[in-house]
């Protein structure tokens, strides 16, 4: 009973490693407030423990909620982030890290009236090791941020870092409802898959008394 009970839960953790989907994180911002730092707030902090962290990036809140950003058309609510070196004065350049990494793709919202920006995804922390993808966005070349483009980019492999760079300006590109997959914890996958075998034994013992 015993090897067969090791045997089950060694096929069940298997089947349950390859097969677990991932969710998709949406980073919305919302909740940040005007023209504050996101460095954390994704990991650990109060938009959740995604293990994902930015650095130079601040978002902004609407004039009609009581912010700071002259439009109203992005994504999510009122909320939307840009990057910027408060230690250099200049816009446009920032990074994400995802800790345990993710997968498949990289899908964003960008306005930008009239700079061109590079986002990378690397396979490595901090933009370091080999690129996986990349792609330039041009500006929409209509009143500033009056509409937000969607763009996908997808890639083979782990990643784990985005590089955001463009041209210093005094109107930064806005972005918004960043999404991702990240990895799944082996370890919470294990605890789910041990619990779901021990259901299935605990069931199957019930109709053999």
């Amino acid at each position: 009973m015993k090897k067969r009970f090791l045997a089950m839960l060694a096929l069940a953790s298997g089947m349950l490693f390859s097969s677990v989907p991932a969710r998709a994180v949406v980073l919305t911002f919302e909740g940040v407030g005007d023209q504050g730092y996101v460095g954390n707030y994704y990991n650990g902090g109060p938009g959740g423990d995604y293990g994902i962290s930015f650095m130079h990036a601040y978002t902004a809140t609407e004039q009609g909620s009581g912010g700071s950003a002259p439009y109203a058309t992005e994504p999510s609510p009122i909320t939307s982030m840009s990057f910027y070196n408060i230690d250099t004065g200049k816009w446009n350049t920032g990074s994400l890290n995802v800790e345990g990494g993710f997968f498949s793709e990289l899908s964003f919202y960008y306005s930008s009236p009239m700079n061109t920006a590079t986002v990378t995804v690397y396979d490595d922390l901090n933009g370091l090791g080999n690129v996986l993808a990349s792609i330039i966005i041009t500006p929409q070349l209509s009143s500033p941020y009056s509409s937000f483009d969607q763009v996908t980019l997808g890639f083979s492999g782990t990643a784990y870092s985005v590089v955001f760079s463009g041209v210093d300006s005094t109107l930064p590109v806005v972005y918004d409802n960043i999404s991702l997959s990240p990895v799944p914890e082996p370890t919470s996958a294990l605890l789910f898959g041990v619990g779901t075998l021990a259901l299935g034994l605990y069931g199957k013992r019930r109709k053999m008394v």
